[in-house]
Parts: structure tokens; C-alpha cells; sequence
């Protein structure tokens, strides 16, 4: 397989991915990184990728210690090597690190983030908490034993701390008695040794052994005879020291290796996100995403940007290819961005392949291809004495002896580098034989033959990289169906060449042109108007949908309020109307309590009924209107708002108008509209309705048209029977005949209330209504 990785510089993308990784081993690895072709594993390696993305932008990335990486003391307790002790400290960083990723697991599972690829590595982690506390207790970060490792460590080393302790009392009784001797009254050592600085004219008065000298001489450093003794001692105890260190180390490092296949898990598994990690991290530097992936040759870059160009001054790019029309001829003037556009493709290609984000639009497609050639730039080797054109020639021979429809091919200046002629005619040759194999194939050229030559061709699509004729400047971004020129004569023209050769210029290129030429420049500016109108277009369109939804939000706004509102005016209506109940309630307890009442009493009490409660305020913030109705407290009347000055409000009563302020009024529903009385033709005298009514109507199997005359009828007899409410039997069926009941209700002022029917009343196939 050949995917061209130095030539689409791939290799820069991993040297900017490895300083995100921890591991040495996890850096190589980024360098090394495997370019895939199956599509379910590309798919699985992007989504881990993605979820760690959106792990680290909710909370933080994974932190891994520096040291998590025990590859070589794994190793060596695999062969059943004995550990030491700093190996240990190392092993126990790492068993801490197991504890670390779980919490960071339960972090992310606690903010409810869906992130199934990244969860399938907490489930695989296999906690060694047990030797993580046989470390704890025996090994400290200073990579020291504790003295409690064991009992017999802890008796050796009590015994040496009272040797050290006698020494050091003797010594101090040998300063006072040598002191005249002494250079300094201090307590040294010297190769482990404790000695006195003794003047040097005086060593032989001491007896003892000289373990050093300082560099005037003046001073011996003596071990005096009066400690040699206990010194021994101390020595054979270090000895004991060291084999019961060295019998812990085995011990410990017996019981690793007894657990060492789950710590070999959980370090494939660190060494796994730590990679997901480091591409997660520079997926948020690029802004990547992941794009749809196929293997049917379509590319559809969407607002794709080449990230190693600084993304303040890239142009995103649009490219669509697809195996109707698998190849495409890129034109334009140089610098105009057709090479970064090859690379762009190309490299975008493989960084999806690789199992990295790609910074584009989310809706953007990606193939999956076997190979993946460029000629690109011009890379001529001077030992090998090769031309720019024989450099190209020898690497489009690579592509032509191994090309499938499998491929992915990327030509600079096809054709370029000789005789304009002889080029181009190469360049039709090499483009007719690669296309019977049906690659994906991508070629830009100045030459102007070979866009007639797309154009005569139903499966290649043109495109050119966008340039403002006015400044000279080019725009970068891509237009798909159009050609470009060159635009030599132009900027020639701009940058002062005399009239007289751009004249004779245009006139060269004239005559030269083929009215194929003319009629594809024609229709090339001719697109390039429609792009600029569509451009237009779509601006407006977008300052159309940004007011719909700030109208929108205007009227969720206005409808959030209303309810506010409303709430309000019932849970105050509601308190007044309960306040009203308890009085009631002990107006017809004192009433119960009295045989009779005078007029007068009785005058109180209908005052009180009708008296509202002034003790329950009203507190609203509405903004009254013109044409609110309202209810006017100290009047209990309704009206109408019909003017408004400052805070005094002009209130039609019906028969009159007056001004209230604020604190007077509360909003009420609008009044409905009485229905007219309908004046019934009044029966012979002498004959009496009858009055014979039923309380039940049951219209199962009635037609939806004949619902209303039989409700009116039965609605009828109803009213002159005397009777309350009236029972409609609709049934359920296809819902025709409920719908006709429920509209008639709807529009009659005669019925009073309705509801479903009850558990014995027939439940939803049967309305109850009330006049």
C-alpha cells in the first residue's frame, strides 16, 4: 500500500500529535501511526477519539502520570526478576493510576455524557487494590522500606537506632575528654564511618583508626578504639537489614507477579487512551470532527481546512467527488491555492484513515482508499540528475504500473516542465489510460486544451480557485463547474506592461482560441455571476431565519408572560374566592343559631357576602393596554380600558365612564357575547308542550351529518321535560360521530358543562352534559 505520507506532509500532523501523549512508547507509537483500510475500524477508532474529545471539553482530559509506564519492570516479573525497591515505588504509581482513571470514568458517568467507546475501557480495567496496600503499607515515595514491613525489620532496625544512639553518647563524653586535641567539637562521618577532627599534631596520642584528611592537614579524622566495637555490631546488623529488605522485595514482588496479567491489561489499556487522548487533544486544536466514512470513491469536503496553514489566514474549501464523475481538472493562476486544495484532499484523506479528526464541517464525507498517490511539487533529485520533468515522469510511472479503482491520485501541473505541445498531449494520454481503471483522480494545469478536454468528458468535473480580477489577489477557495484562467495578460496589464503588447497579447490569444475556448470562458463567468447571486442569496436567507427565530423567541417570551399573568389573577382570585367560603360558612353557622333575623341584620349580611375582602391584596405587574377588560374593585364591576394618561386609566362602565389608577383594577377574560334568544312560535292556545324528555341519547351507528338535528331534538326535550343533563352514548368506532358531538357542544350557549362518562357510565365512549 502507498499513501504518499511525506509528500502530504503527513508526518508534520503526527510530530504535532506527540507532544500530547505521556508515554515514550505512546509517542513512537503516534509516529509509527498505522494508516487503516477497514471501514468498521476507522468508524471505532474515530468515535473513541470523538468521545474523548467531548470528555475533555466537558470536564479535562485524562491525566496520566508521567511514570505510569512500567514496560520494563513488567518484563522483569514476568521472568520472575526481584524487583527494587524505586521499581516498586514505580509499580505503585501505576496501581494509584488504576484508581485515578476509574474516578475519572465515574466523573464523566455523573455529568451523563454518552460516551459508549470510551466506558468499554473502564469496564476492561481490573482493579489490583489489594497489592496497591501491601505497597502502601511497605514502600514510601522516597523509595524507602517501612520499619513495619515486617516484625523482624522492625526489630533489626530498633536494635541498630540504640547502637547509633550509644555511639553517639560516647562520642560526646570523647569531646569533652579530647577537647584540647579537637579542631572543631563536632561529631563526623567519613565512609560511613563516625569520627572526631583531631589536630593533626596530636593523632598520635589518640587511639583509633584515621579515615581521612583534610586537604591543609590540619585536621585527622579518627575513629576512636572506645567505639570500633559497638560500630561492629551496628555492621552485622546492617547486613541483617539488607537480606530482610531484600526478603521483602521478594516477597512483594512473588505477589505481582501472581496478579501480573491484570496489570499487563491495565497498561495496554493506558497505553490506549493515552493515545485517544493525545488525538482527542489535538482534535481540539484543529477543530476536528468526525466525518462520514464510505467505500464507494465519494469525497465530500465541506469548509475544509488544511491544519497546518494558520487558521486566521486559511480559506476553507468545498470538494465533491464521486465515482459518476471520479475525476476533476483543477485551473487557476498560480498561488491561487490548487496545490493546497490537492494536499488539502489528500491529507484529510489519510488523517480519517488514521483514526484522526479532520477540521471540517460535520456533514463531510471521507472514502476509504487502498492507496493513496501525490505528485505534488517539485521534488527533484540532483544525484540522480533529474529534471522537474523527469522527476514527475518517473513518479506518475509508479502510479500508472499500479493503479485500481481503489486509488486516490493527486497530479500537480500535469504535463508541465517541457514543450507546451508535447505536454499536453502526454497529459490527455496519461489521464484517457488512467480513467479506464476508474481511480479517484485529481490533476490541476494552466493548459488551456486540457479544459476543453474536461469539458467534452461526462465523468470529469471542472473547477478553478476563485480570483479577484479588481486586485490581483487570489481568493483561495475552490468553484466547483467553473474553469480559471491564468490570468498572465491580466497582471501583466495591472503592473504597468505598455498598452501596445497586452494589445497584441489578447489579440495572440484570440486567434488561438477555439470557439470551444470561447464558449467555456463564456459560460465560466457566466457561473461565476450565479455564484456571486446565490451567495446573496443564501446571506439573505440566513438574516431571514435569524428574525423568524428572534420572533419566535419573542412570542414564547410574550406567551410565557401571559401565563404568568394569568396564574397570578387565579391564585389570587383563588384566595379571595376561599376567604369568601369561610365567611359564608359562619354567616350560615350564626344563621343556624337564630330563629328569625330583622331587616336590618339581614341587610348586613347581604353586604357582607357582597363586600370583597379588602385584606387580600392585589399585586400585579401587567402592563394594562387599550382595550383590556378589566374588573374594577371598589365598583365589582367589569369594563373596558379606553384610554390611558400616566397611571390613570379611563374605564368604560357601560352606561358611563370613569378614570381609576393602577391599584383599582385587575385584569379579567373578555367578556363573550350573549347569544341572541331565539323566539320559539308559540303553540294554539289550548294546547300544552308536552313534556315528556329523555335523560339518555345514544347515537351508535347514526351518521355524522344526522348527529346535530338529533341532538337538538333531544336537547329540546330536555329543556321542556325539566331535566339537568343528558347522557350521549357516541361509542368509540373511528371517532366520526364523537367529533360531530363534541363540535355541537362547543357551539351551544345551552349547555352548561361536559365530561366522560364514569367507570359505570361508559367511560370514554360516552359524554355526560349539563344544561
Amino acid at each position: 500500500m502507498n499513501f504518499a505520507t511525506k509528500t502530504l506532509e503527513f508526518d508534520k500532523i503526527l510530530n504535532l500529535v506527540t507532544p500530547y501523549a505521556t508515554s515514550p512508547r505512546v509517542k513512537q507509537q503516534i509516529l509509527n501511526l498505522d494508516i487503516l483500510f477497514n471501514k468498521q475500524l476507522i468508524k471505532e477508532k474515530l468515535e473513541e477519539v470523538s468521545d474523548a474529545l467531548t470528555a475533555s471539553t466537558r470536564t479535562s482530559s485524562i491525566f496520566l502520570d508521567p511514570k505510569y509506564d512500567i514496560y520494563h519492570q513488567v518484563k522483569r516479573l514476568e521472568i520472575g526478576s526481584v524487583l527494587t525497591i524505586n521499581e516498586l515505588v514505580l509499580v505503585k504509581i501505576f496501581l494509584r493510576q488504576e484508581i485515578s482513571v476509574l474516578n475519572y470514568f465515574k466523573n464523566l458517568k455523573k455529568l451523563k455524557l454518552e460516551l459508549p467507546r470510551l466506558y468499554k475501557y473502564e469496564d476492561a480495567i481490573i482493579l489490583n487494590e489489594e497489592m496497591l496496600n501491601l505497597l502502601e503499607s511497605s514502600v514510601d515515595d522516597e523509595g524507602l522500606i517501612y520499619d513495619h514491613a515486617t516484625t523482624n525489620l522492625s526489630r533489626i532496625r530498633r536494635q541498630i537506632n540504640n547502637k547509633l544512639s550509644q555511639i553517639n553518647q560516647r562520642l560526646e563524653k570523647l569531646i569533652i575528654k579530647y577537647s584540647d586535641f579537637l579542631n572543631e567539637k563536632v561529631i563526623v562521618t567519613r565512609s560511613d564511618r563516625y569520627c572526631l577532627c583531631f589536630n593533626a599534631s596530636f593523632k598520635n596520642k589518640i587511639k583509633g583508626v584515621i579515615h581521612d584528611v583534610s586537604q591543609s592537614g590540619q585536621t585527622v579524622y579518627i575513629e576512636p578504639d572506645e567505639i570500633r566495637s559497638i560500630m561492629a555490631e551496628v555492621e552485622m546488623l546492617r547486613v541483617e537489614e539488607n537480606q530482610e529488605v531484600l526478603k521483602i522485595l521478594a516477597d512483594i514482588s512473588k505477589k505481582l507477579n501472581l496478579n501480573i496479567e491484570s496489570i499487563k491489561n491495565n497498561l495496554e489499556i493506558f497505553l490506549d487512551l493515552d493515545l485517544i487522548f493525545s488525538k482527542a487533544s489535538y482534535a481540539i486544536e484543529i477543530d476536528g470532527i468526525i466525518p462520514k466514512l464510505n467505500n464507494e470513491g465519494t469525497i465530500n469536503l465541506i469548509k475544509a481546512r488544511h491544519p497546518l496553514i494558520d487558521p486566521k489566514k486559511i480559506v476553507p474549501i468545498n470538494f465533491y467527488l464521486d465515482k459518476k464523475a471520479p475525476t476533476m481538472i483543477i485551473t487557476g493562476p498560480n498561488t491561487g491555492g490548487k496545490t493546497v486544495a490537492l494536499k488539502t484532499v489528500g491529507l484529510l484523506t489519510i488523517m480519517a484513515q488514521a483514526g484522526l479528526l479532520i477540521p471540517a464541517d460535520d456533514l463531510s464525507e471521507i472514502s476509504i482508499f487502498e492507496n493513496i498517490y501525490a505528485d505534488i511539487g517539485d521534488e527533484q533529485s540532483l544525484e540522480q540528475s533529474l529534471s522537474t520533468f523527469s522527476s514527475h515522469i518517473t513518479k506518475i510511472k509508479t502510479i500508472i504500473d499500479n493503479v485500481t479503482s481503489n486509488d486516490l491520485i493527486l497530479i500537480d501541473e500535469l504535463g508541465s516542465g517541457t514543450d507546451p505541445v508535447e505536454g499536453t498531449s502526454l497529459a490527455i494520454a496519461i489521464l484517457d489510460y488512467l480513467r479506464k481503471y476508474n481511480p479517484n483522480l485529481v490533476v490541476t494545469t494552466h493548459y488551456s486544451e486540457l479544459k476543453v478536454y474536461a469539458f467534452e468528458q461526462s465523468d470529469i468535473i471542472t473547477a478553478s480557485v476563485a480570483f479577484d480580477e479588481e486586485t490581483l489577489e487570489p481568493k483561495y477557495h475552490l468553484q466547483i463547474g467553473l474553469t480559471g484562467s491564468s490570468n498572465a495578460i491580466l497582471i501583466a496589464n495591472r503592473l504597468g506592461i505598455k498598452e501596445e503588447i497586452i494589445k497584441k497579447a489578447n489579440e495572440n490569444v484570440e486567434g488561438r482560441q477555439t470557439d470551444v475556448a470561447k464558449v467555456i470562458q463564456k459560460l465560466s463567468k457566466r457561473e461565476q455571476e450565479l455564484d456571486h447571486k446565490q451567495a446573496e442569496f443564501e446571506l439573505l436567507t440566513k438574516e431571514l431565519q435569524s428574525k423568524i427565530q428572534k420572533y419566535d423567541e419573542l412570542l414564547e417570551k410574550n406567551a410565557k408572560e401571559q401565563a404568568r399573568v394569568l396564574k397570578e389573577i387565579v391564585d389570587q382570585e383563588t384566595q379571595v374566592w376561599n376567604q369568601k367560603q369561610l365567611e359564608i360558612q359562619k354567616i350560615i353557622k350564626e344563621l343556624k343559631s337564630r330563629q328569625s333575623i330583622s331587616t336590618k341584620e339581614e341587610a348586613e349580611i347581604k353586604s357582607k357576602i357582597r363586600r370583597p375582602d379588602q385584606s387580600v391584596p392585589i399585586v400585579t405587574d401587567y402592563n394594562f393596554k387599550v382595550g383590556d377588560h378589566v374588573f374594577i374593585l371598589p365598583y365589582q364591576q367589569t369594563g373596558e380600558i379606553i384610554e390611558i394618561t400616566g397611571d390613570e386609566y379611563l374605564v368604560d362602565l357601560g352606561v358611563f365612564t370613569l378614570n381609576f389608577p393602577k391599584s383599582d383594577l385587575q385584569l379579567t377574560a373578555t367578556p363573550q357575547s350573549k347569544p341572541k334568544k331565539v323566539r320559539r312560535t308559540r303553540k294554539p292556545s289550548g294546547i300544552t308542550p308536552e313534556k315528556k324528555g329523555s335523560t339518555e341519547l345514544d347515537l351508535r351507528g347514526v351518521r355524522f351529518e344526522d348527529v346535530k338535528p338529533l341532538l337538538d331534538k333531544a336537547i329540546d326535550d330536555l329543556i321542556l321535560s325539566g331535566l339537568g343533563s343528558l347522557r350521549i352514548i357516541h361509542g368509540y368506532g373511528t371517532g366520526a360521530v364523537k367529533k360531530a358531538v363534541y363540535d355541537y357542544i362547543k357551539s351551544s350557549s345551552i349547555i352548561k358543562s361536559h365530561r366522560h362518562g364514569g367507570e359505570t357510565e361508559g367511560m370514554m365512549g360516552v359524554t355526560i352534559v349539563t344544561i
